[in-house]
């Protein structure tokens, strides 16, 4: 299947923003009108953008969406969380008590990429089997009903007895429900059942990538593009539609942890680089990530517990930070030689590892207080970033082989990334043998052990509060991008990596 990798639209459609749903319990909800009949609701059509970011555990559902009146009765999208079983996205109209599903063949655990999801509603159809569809990257996935949704059968969205929610699996609420991960251009209308070609199209590659969407919003229609960031249900809200509509939608659940990003640059038209959920020591696994892939934590505190990223590059200058977030924490960033298993360290070590632990390769990392660690080789005294709040930059120079380190602005050494083949204050001058992938790892008792930014950053507890551009006008950093260096995204690789 065609995966997104970020690249131009055919039509010439870009997707600007995206929304970032990074925390347990959140997700939006709306109460809708009554503007729409029960024949109405014999069809609807739901598309969305999604970058699921974390897997979660083995009991948890990933929740797209839902209209709900009770738990006898909604119609609603979710995925299983299990890593290690079932991926499979499973629909579910549930009426009355009775509930019918249909359960994809295919699984989904990709971190790496974009997904558009097509789900299209028609009851009135005379073939049971094409009463509903389901399209992953305009193809029809397969799958399995658990019985035949009854012919004229009405769903709930459009139904003012139901809320319609964004980010929610049913009538739960809790964090074993909601969605972990990004969604851009999520839209909704009643009354038509459209296929994947109003949300997409294929471009010259074969990849699917989005277009404006072609549809007619009905009178509970919406199309959520996230691009601001307020609390409220209105135009300058999280949840604001910008269908026409004013179908505003509401934060619900928020657990104060900043739950959640508009404006988000990672999009299906460049898609940034996120820490791996699956690049991990299997012996000594990270807890887990939050905020998009972007907040590595621990709460074990026995070990260094490593993840790498989903991007990886051979040349080009590269550009990327850290914040520390105090505590006791242990937090090392850097790179890892990508072709070299013993180096990346994912599965082989039970002590743990983090950047530059392993002598083979070309492997780099930089702890908080000071160390640095070079393909088995530590250099100790270097600047220290171990106050919370402080900023560790790298700056990666892989057609001179070459990093350079700044803490808080100030680059350790006196480095200068930009003074080439004279390598000025470089911290590690290694021997390109192949891809190299950021990594991180932390050794810490609570949550929240680093905050990665790789050009589209958390949610505002990322300390991000500055918007530093690249000379290609990607990206968002705290501190000035070195001239002649890139945010790790997918247009940026496409043209440099």
């Amino acid at each position: 299947m065609p995966t997104i990798l970020g690249a131009n639209s055919v039509s010439g459609y870009e997707v600007a923003n995206s929304g970032n749903f990074g925390s347990d319990g959140m997700f939006l909800t709306r109460s809708q009108s009554d503007s729409e009949s029960d024949t109405d609701r014999r069809k609807f059509t739901i598309s969305g953008w999604y970058k699921q970011t974390f897997q979660g555990s083995a009991s948890g559902w990933n929740g797209f969406w839902s209209a709900m009146a009770d738990s006898n009765n909604f119609t609603s999208l979710k995925k299983n969380n299990n890593t290690l079983g079932n991926s499979r996205l499973i629909f579910d109209l549930k009426i009355s008590g009775t509930n019918i599903s249909f359960t994809t063949t295919q699984e989904f655990r990709d971190p790496t990429s974009w997904f558009n999801i097509v789900c299209a509603f028609d009851s009135t159809d005379g073939t049971a089997a094409d009463r509903f569809k389901l399209y992953v990257n305009g193809e029809r996935a397969a799958g399995a009903f658990s019985g035949d949704i009854t012919q004229n059968a009405s769903a709930h969205w459009g139904d003012d007895a139901s809320a319609g929610r964004v980010g929610a699996y049913g009538n739960n609420t809790g964090g074993s429900y909601m969605h972990n991960g990004y969604m851009a251009d999520v839209a909704m209308t009643v009354g038509y059942a459209h296929g994947p070609d109003k949300f997409g199209e294929t471009d010259s590659n074969g990849f699917w990538i989005p277009k404006n969407p072609a549809i007619s919003y009905s009178a509970n229609g919406f199309k959520l593009e996230f691009k601001q960031t307020g609390a409220s249900a209105d135009a300058s809200g999280f949840g604001a539609d910008t269908s026409g509509n004013t179908n505003h939608f509401t934060i619900d659940n928020d657990d104060g942890d900043i739950a959640y990003g508009g404006g988000k640059t990672d999009t299906p038209t460049n898609n940034f680089n996120v820490l791996n959920p699956f690049a991990i020591n299997r012996d000594k696994p990270i807890t887990g990530v939050s905020q998009g892939g972007l907040v590595p934590f621990d709460t074990q505190n026995d070990a260094h517990r490593i993840i790498g990223s989903i991007m990886a590059f051979a040349k080009g200058k590269w550009y990327m930070e850290c914040k520390y977030s105090g505590g006791t924490n242990e937090v090392t960033f850097g790179v890892l030689d990508a072709d070299n298993r013993f180096a990346s360290q994912y599965a082989y070590t039970a002590g743990g590892s983090f950047p530059g632990y392993i002598a083979d390769g070309n492997s780099f990392g930089y702890r908080q207080d000071g160390n640095l660690f070079t393909n088995g080789n530590t250099t100790s005294g270097k600047t220290t970033w171990a106050s919370n709040g402080d900023f560790l930059g790298l700056a990666i120079d892989c057609d001179n082989n070459a990093i350079y380190a700044h803490v808080n602005g100030t680059y350790v050494d006196s480095g200068d990334p930009t003074s080439g083949a004279s390598k000025t204050g470089s911290l590690s001058n290694f021997t390109q043998t192949g891809f190299m992938m950021p990594a991180v790892s932390v050794k810490a008792t609570s949550y929240n052990g680093a905050y990665v930014n790789f050009g589209s950053p958390a949610n505002d507890d990322s300390g991000v509060t500055n918007s530093n551009a690249d000379a290609n006008g990607h990206g968002k950093f705290q501190y000035a991008v070195p001239s002649g260096y890139f945010a790790l995204c997918s247009k940026n690789l496409a043209e440099y990596g």
